[in-house]
């Protein structure tokens, strides 16, 4: 009898994480398709004209839902820059390899970085927290937390590993770092945020990202 219960309780038990897990996906899912319609809406109105009744129309959910979810439209807009910036970081993950050589490591991640953050998303993003710097610095302060310094954390890693197998000299990492960012991106990402420049090509980003590398080897290498 009382294994019966227990098995009873058991099944119950995991019918109702299955539930719980079927819930949350299809939350997420919708997070998501959340998200995309204010980016569209962000790329034809702006950021100050974009609001959340008009985001919560266009995706075909109650307003209520929105706030209830984000917060508010800066909460919204600073959970897009962690959605983002998420993506991004597994794809800087995967173009290292522990067998690879610092300067075909280096080229690879300044490839995806550099399409990262030249491409459109993280332009409509960085327009945004311009936007909102006065109002909250929410969009500002997610990008800096969930973006620049993530990023800062794997290059950190990859540097330091070029100074333990003896390809790099230096005694700040921090200023090596920097060194590099200013070499691969320079005012890139700002040319592109005002709208001076249009989103550049692969052959554009693999020639800045080899030249970023030679320099920083030139720079910094033992040879």
């Amino acid at each position: 009898m009382y294994d019966l219960i227990e098995q009873y309780m058991y099944v119950h038990f995991c019918q109702c994480i299955r539930e719980w897990q079927v819930k949350a996906e299809r939350r997420e899912r919708r997070k998501r398709e959340i998200m995309e319609v204010a980016y569209t809406l962000l790329s034809t109105s702006g950021f100050k004209a974009t609001s959340m009744l008009s985001i919560a129309k266009q995706a075909g959910t109650s307003n209520g839902t929105l706030y209830a979810w984000f917060g508010s439209k800066e909460g919204l807009f600073a959970a897009m820059v962690e959605e983002n910036a998420s993506g991004a970081a597994q794809l800087l993950r995967a173009s290292l390899q522990d067998d690879a050589d610092l300067g075909v490591t280096l080229e690879r991640f300044g490839h995806v970085l550099l399409r990262m953050v030249t491409g459109e998303k993280a332009i409509l993003i960085n327009r945004a927290a311009a936007e909102d710097a006065a109002k909250t610095g929410l969009i500002g302060k997610a990008l800096a937390h969930a973006g620049r310094d993530a990023i800062v954390s794997l290059l950190t890693a990859i540097l330091e590993k070029g100074r333990e197998n003896g390809v790099l000299a230096f005694d700040d990492v921090g200023v090596v770092t920097e060194t590099y960012i200013g070499l691969l991106i320079g005012d890139l990402q700002i040319r592109r945020a005002i709208g001076a420049i249009s989103e550049p090509d692969d052959a554009a980003i693999v020639l800045r990202a080899e030249r970023a590398k030679k320099y920083l080897l030139a720079l910094f290498g033992t040879k």
